[in-house]
């Protein structure tokens, strides 16, 4: 079983004698792709250890690609192997010129699109008549997973156990690898931030520059629709998992802590 966590400096302290895998960058902004300081101190604590280093990238601006290549540059020049989970498909065009070097992994932005989110989660009643339109986005085209097998993906992450559940053993089928993120799952997620400074936000009449405020707050709703509070963190909204960790980690090859209360 493989037990990963994201990392960053403030969290070097957390326990990582059970982790098989650390986590570093960000899903859903590419303002928090790692600086060249954090994956140098990584790679030389960890490269030569049994622990992998998993760089996680963002959908993608054409700056944040071009940042995200001079991170792959540099990676690549210093000879470091790693895993890179993608979550836009302009990476994977990216990494075709560095084949070989990386393990690819899709990212669960990728993969929630096949999924419904909130049947999971709502109250609403035209989700909840039948089976059948609960699981209505719940399959993968096979032509997909033969896409991701020719790309050398053989690993998919999930938002939540009960994605994984839907596709019926599918994936174990077909030869892939499933991991799932604990304990929070996102619900929808923009390029516009809910703090100041962020990307679309005015603070003044004036634009402010990013501070990285989402590190460290977070923001709690409660909506009479769901089951379980929304918690808002810069432009992604997540909630709670109620499944046990234990079931989770027994149905995936990998659990990904992503705690961030």
């Amino acid at each position: 079983m493989e037990i990963a966590s994201f990392i960053d400096y403030s969290r070097f302290d957390i326990e990582l004698d059970n982790l098989t895998h650390l986590y570093v960058g960000d899903e859903f902004c590419e303002r928090r792709l790692p600086s060249y300081l954090l994956l140098e101190e990584l790679f030389s604590r960890f490269n030569h250890s049994q622990k992998k280093i998993s760089i996680v990238t963002p959908y993608l601006t054409n700056k944040g690609i071009k940042q995200l290549l001079s991170i792959i540059d540099w990676v690549y020049t210093k000879n470091f192997r790693c895993e890179i989970i993608i979550n836009d498909w302009a990476v994977l065009e990216i990494l075709r010129n560095y084949k070989d070097r990386f393990e690819l992994i899709a990212g669960r932005l990728l993969i929630s699109r096949y999924f419904s989110k909130f049947h999971l989660h709502c109250r609403l009643r035209k989700f909840s008549k039948t089976k059948k339109k609960r699981n209505f986005y719940c399959f993968f085209p096979e032509s997909f997973l033969d896409f991701l097998k020719k790309n050398n993906i053989f690993r998919l992450e999930f938002n939540s156990l009960d994605h994984l559940k839907a596709t019926n053993n599918q994936l174990f089928k077909r030869g892939f690898k499933s991991h799932i993120y604990f304990p929070f799952m996102y619900l929808t997620t923009s390029r516009y931030c809910t703090y100041p400074g962020g990307h679309g936000t005015r603070v003044n009449k004036s634009i402010v520059s990013c501070n990285n405020e989402c590190k460290s707050l977070y923001a709690v709703m409660k909506n009479n629709k769901f089951l379980s509070e929304i918690f808002v963190k810069g432009n992604t909204y997540f909630t709670k998992i109620t499944e046990k960790k234990d079931r989770v980690s027994a149905a995936s090859d990998r659990i990904i802590y992503n705690s961030f209360i």
